[in-house]
């Protein structure tokens, strides 16, 4: 697709604009919180690689009773279910008048 002069210059700056954003230190930072906290949440992420590591010496699996996920889960459906949707109607009076 052939972009006038200016169209051009707007898209590059725009590509600019969004790798600095997306390139910053706290957008990079909150991205691995987002991470590490799905992880958590998956139940994956609840044991550190030294405590593996420990336990993988010891020959014994790890156990994670994740009681997170429930948690979450129901907070969610909470919020889900008490949404409510408000519309706005005329209502029609007919040709009553009042004396």
């Amino acid at each position: 697709m052939n972009l006038s002069a200016t169209k051009q210059e707007a898209l590059r700056k725009a590509q600019e604009c969004f790798r600095a954003a997306n390139f910053h230190p706290s957008t990079t930072a909150f991205r691995l919180k987002c991470i590490n906290d799905q992880n958590f949440y998956d139940g994956t992420g609840q044991w550190t690689a030294r405590d593996l590591h420990i336990l993988a010496m010891r020959e014994q699996l790890p156990i994670t009773v994740n009681i997170c996920k429930g948690y979450v889960d129901a907070l969610s459906g909470v919020e889900i279910q008490s949404r409510y949707r408000t519309a706005c109607r005329s209502i029609l009076t007919g040709n009553r008048t009042t004396s």
